[in-house]
Protein backbone atom coordinates (compact mmCIF):
# COMPACT_ATOMS: atom_id res chain seq x y z
CA UNK A 1 0.00 0.00 0.00
CA UNK A 2 1.29 3.40 -0.80
CA UNK A 3 0.50 6.65 0.66
CA UNK A 4 1.55 10.07 -0.41
CA UNK A 5 4.85 8.05 -1.89
CA UNK A 6 5.43 6.17 1.05
CA UNK A 7 5.00 2.11 1.46
CA UNK A 8 2.98 1.30 4.32
CA UNK A 9 2.79 -2.64 5.15
CA UNK A 10 -0.47 -3.91 5.18
CA UNK A 11 -2.43 -6.20 7.74
CA UNK A 12 -1.43 -9.41 6.63
CA UNK A 13 2.72 -8.62 6.81
CA UNK A 14 2.27 -6.93 10.49
CA UNK A 15 0.27 -10.10 10.95
CA UNK A 16 3.72 -12.28 9.73
CA UNK A 17 5.80 -9.83 11.65
CA UNK A 18 3.80 -10.36 14.94
CA UNK A 19 3.71 -14.37 14.59
CA UNK A 20 7.58 -14.06 13.66
CA UNK A 21 8.29 -12.35 16.94
CA UNK A 22 5.92 -14.79 18.57
CA UNK A 23 8.03 -17.69 17.88
CA UNK A 24 11.24 -16.45 18.43
CA UNK A 25 10.35 -15.51 21.79
CA UNK A 26 8.90 -18.70 22.47
CA UNK A 27 11.65 -20.29 20.68
CA UNK A 28 13.84 -18.67 23.59
CA UNK A 29 12.08 -19.87 26.21
CA UNK A 30 11.80 -23.13 25.48
CA UNK A 31 15.81 -23.27 24.22
CA UNK A 32 16.34 -21.83 27.85
CA UNK A 33 14.15 -24.01 29.82
CA UNK A 34 16.04 -27.04 28.23
CA UNK A 35 19.79 -25.35 29.02
CA UNK A 36 18.92 -25.28 32.60
CA UNK A 37 15.86 -27.81 32.99
CA UNK A 38 16.90 -30.17 35.94
CA UNK A 39 16.24 -33.80 34.78
CA UNK A 40 19.50 -35.31 35.29
CA UNK A 41 18.97 -36.98 38.77
CA UNK A 42 16.83 -38.96 40.57
CA UNK A 43 14.55 -37.83 42.98
CA UNK A 44 14.92 -38.04 46.55
CA UNK A 45 14.50 -41.07 48.03
CA UNK A 46 14.01 -43.08 51.11
CA UNK A 47 15.49 -41.87 54.82
CA UNK A 48 18.61 -43.54 56.74
CA UNK A 49 19.32 -43.15 60.12
CA UNK A 50 22.51 -43.52 61.92
CA UNK A 51 23.51 -44.07 65.78
CA UNK A 52 26.68 -42.30 66.63
CA UNK A 53 27.80 -43.84 70.26
CA UNK A 54 31.28 -42.10 69.43
CA UNK A 55 33.14 -39.62 67.53
CA UNK A 56 33.56 -42.28 64.52
CA UNK A 57 32.90 -40.93 61.60
CA UNK A 58 29.29 -41.94 60.09
CA UNK A 59 28.99 -42.53 56.00
CA UNK A 60 26.46 -42.79 53.49
CA UNK A 61 26.34 -43.25 50.07
CA UNK A 62 22.69 -42.38 49.02
CA UNK A 63 23.59 -38.77 48.04
CA UNK A 64 23.31 -38.65 44.17
CA UNK A 65 21.77 -40.84 41.89
CA UNK A 66 21.66 -39.42 38.38
CA UNK A 67 20.18 -41.18 35.13
CA UNK A 68 23.05 -39.65 32.93
CA UNK A 69 26.61 -38.84 33.57
CA UNK A 70 26.98 -35.56 34.79
CA UNK A 71 29.97 -32.95 35.71
CA UNK A 72 29.45 -32.24 39.48
CA UNK A 73 29.35 -28.34 40.42
CA UNK A 74 29.10 -28.47 43.90
CA UNK A 75 27.12 -30.95 46.28
CA UNK A 76 25.56 -30.04 49.86
CA UNK A 77 23.68 -30.84 52.17
CA UNK A 78 20.00 -28.88 52.72
CA UNK A 79 20.39 -28.47 55.94
CA UNK A 80 23.95 -27.45 56.83
CA UNK A 81 25.82 -28.88 59.49
CA UNK A 82 25.34 -26.95 63.04
CA UNK A 83 28.40 -25.63 64.81
CA UNK A 84 30.78 -28.39 66.31
CA UNK A 85 29.72 -30.72 63.74
CA UNK A 86 31.43 -31.56 60.17
CA UNK A 87 30.26 -33.17 57.20
CA UNK A 88 32.28 -33.96 54.09
CA UNK A 89 31.46 -34.85 50.72
CA UNK A 90 33.56 -36.68 48.58
CA UNK A 91 33.90 -38.77 45.35
CA UNK A 92 35.09 -42.14 46.34
CA UNK A 93 36.75 -44.97 43.87
CA UNK A 94 35.45 -48.22 45.45
CA UNK A 95 37.70 -50.57 46.86
CA UNK A 96 35.55 -52.84 45.46
CA UNK A 97 32.23 -51.49 44.20
CA UNK A 98 30.51 -54.87 44.41
CA UNK A 99 30.67 -54.59 48.26
CA UNK A 100 29.50 -50.90 47.81
CA UNK A 101 27.57 -50.05 50.97
CA UNK A 102 24.31 -47.38 52.06
CA UNK A 103 25.97 -47.12 55.14
CA UNK A 104 28.54 -47.40 57.53
CA UNK A 105 31.50 -46.24 59.13
CA UNK A 106 35.01 -45.55 59.16
CA UNK A 107 37.44 -43.41 57.59
CA UNK A 108 36.74 -42.84 54.03
CA UNK A 109 40.47 -45.08 52.84
CA UNK A 110 38.89 -47.97 54.40
CA UNK A 111 36.32 -47.99 52.12
CA UNK A 112 37.88 -45.69 49.27
CA UNK A 113 40.81 -46.34 46.94
CA UNK A 114 40.72 -43.11 46.13
CA UNK A 115 38.83 -39.78 47.39
CA UNK A 116 38.30 -36.44 44.96
CA UNK A 117 36.97 -33.72 45.49
CA UNK A 118 33.09 -33.41 44.04
CA UNK A 119 33.65 -29.77 42.08
CA UNK A 120 34.47 -30.74 38.31
CA UNK A 121 33.61 -34.40 39.01
CA UNK A 122 32.75 -36.63 36.37
CA UNK A 123 29.76 -38.93 37.77
CA UNK A 124 28.59 -41.87 35.80
CA UNK A 125 25.33 -43.64 36.05
CA UNK A 126 25.26 -46.96 38.22
CA UNK A 127 25.03 -50.22 35.76
CA UNK A 128 23.71 -53.53 36.24
CA UNK A 129 26.63 -56.49 36.78
CA UNK A 130 26.26 -60.05 37.49
CA UNK A 131 26.97 -60.99 40.93
CA UNK A 132 26.15 -64.98 40.28
CA UNK A 133 23.60 -67.16 40.33
CA UNK A 134 21.93 -65.00 37.66
CA UNK A 135 21.21 -61.97 39.86
CA UNK A 136 22.36 -58.30 39.27
CA UNK A 137 22.98 -55.53 41.25
CA UNK A 138 22.85 -51.92 40.32
CA UNK A 139 26.99 -50.87 41.06
CA UNK A 140 29.50 -48.22 39.78
CA UNK A 141 32.95 -48.08 40.50
CA UNK A 142 32.79 -44.05 41.34
CA UNK A 143 30.29 -43.10 44.34
CA UNK A 144 29.35 -39.79 46.06
CA UNK A 145 29.82 -40.11 50.01
CA UNK A 146 29.12 -38.47 53.12
CA UNK A 147 30.42 -38.14 55.97
CA UNK A 148 29.25 -36.68 59.55
CA UNK A 149 31.27 -36.31 62.67
CA UNK A 150 28.60 -35.13 65.53
CA UNK A 151 31.40 -33.21 67.47
CA UNK A 152 29.62 -31.90 70.68
CA UNK A 153 26.05 -32.26 68.98
CA UNK A 154 23.70 -34.67 69.68
CA UNK A 155 22.23 -35.03 66.29
CA UNK A 156 22.33 -34.10 62.68
CA UNK A 157 19.48 -34.07 59.77
CA UNK A 158 19.62 -32.92 56.31
CA UNK A 159 16.42 -33.70 53.95
CA UNK A 160 18.60 -34.39 50.61
CA UNK A 161 21.00 -32.84 48.92
CA UNK A 162 21.69 -29.68 46.39
CA UNK A 163 23.41 -30.52 43.47
CA UNK A 164 24.62 -28.54 40.83
CA UNK A 165 25.98 -29.77 38.01
CA UNK A 166 26.98 -29.51 34.11
CA UNK A 167 25.62 -31.75 31.22
CA UNK A 168 27.11 -30.91 28.02
CA UNK A 169 25.97 -27.41 27.39
CA UNK A 170 23.11 -27.76 29.68
CA UNK A 171 23.70 -26.59 33.50
CA UNK A 172 21.30 -27.33 36.29
CA UNK A 173 20.38 -27.92 40.32
CA UNK A 174 18.09 -30.23 41.90
CA UNK A 175 17.53 -31.24 45.42
CA UNK A 176 18.33 -35.16 45.08
CA UNK A 177 19.17 -37.58 47.56
CA UNK A 178 18.05 -39.14 50.86
CA UNK A 179 17.18 -37.85 54.00
CA UNK A 180 20.26 -38.44 56.29
CA UNK A 181 20.15 -38.79 60.27
CA UNK A 182 22.96 -38.88 62.61
CA UNK A 183 22.35 -39.41 66.72
CA UNK A 184 23.57 -39.98 69.74
CA UNK A 185 21.72 -43.09 71.81
CA UNK A 186 18.83 -40.93 72.96
CA UNK A 187 18.79 -38.62 70.57
CA UNK A 188 16.53 -40.09 67.71
CA UNK A 189 15.43 -37.67 65.33
CA UNK A 190 11.18 -37.55 65.65
CA UNK A 191 9.81 -39.40 61.58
Amino acid sequence: MELDGRTTAGPSSRLVSVALVVGVVLMALVGGWWLVGPDALEPVANGVVLEASDDQLRLTSDVVSNRRTVELVSVRPVTPAPEGARVTIVACRWRDPLTAFATGSGAFDEHCSETREVAGFRLAPHKSRPVGDGTFVATREWEILMGVELGDQPAYVTEGFIVEYREGIRRGQQTTGTQVAVHRPGHEPAP
